[in-house]
């Protein structure tokens, strides 16, 4: 049963992934004297920022936060709390931190077999296509 269930759960990130997928930028942070990186991944909004407050457990989310569904593939590291997401729409690129929600870390895994990370974000800024 096991491997039906991991099988399911592989078909459907990759549909998830093909239909509702955006190219995106992920940026890792500079840290103690190191170099910013820049990542190509393919995202899913999982949460958008909607009118007015959500309140999900016992953590309460504001219009401009959302989740990003990121495969394990894609993204083979440990998101940090201050990398970006980029996302280019329409002319323009939006760009989320990572960030915490409450006391629980800017990740999670979104899938028992840990193959789709769940990355918590806040809209920051958006920027004309192209500028970095």
């Amino acid at each position: 049963m096991t491997d039906l269930m991991e099988r399911g759960m592989a078909w459907l990130a990759r549909q998830q992934r093909r239909h509702c997928g955006v190219p995106a930028m992920y940026v890792r942070t500079a840290r103690d004297g190191g170099e910013a990186s820049r990542r190509a991944v393919t995202a899913v909004l999982a949460r958008p920022g909607a009118a007015g407050d959500l309140t999900v457990d016992p953590v309460r989310l504001d219009a401009d936060e959302a989740d990003f569904l990121v495969t394990a593939t894609d993204l083979p590291f440990d998101p940090r709390a201050d990398d970006r997401i980029e996302v280019a729409r329409g002319g323009r690129t939006d760009a989320y931190a990572v960030l915490p929600r409450g006391d629980a870390p800017p990740w999670r895994w979104s899938d028992p077999q840990r193959t789709i990370r769940r990355i918590h974000t806040r809209f920051i800024e958006s920027m004309p296509e192209g500028e970095p």
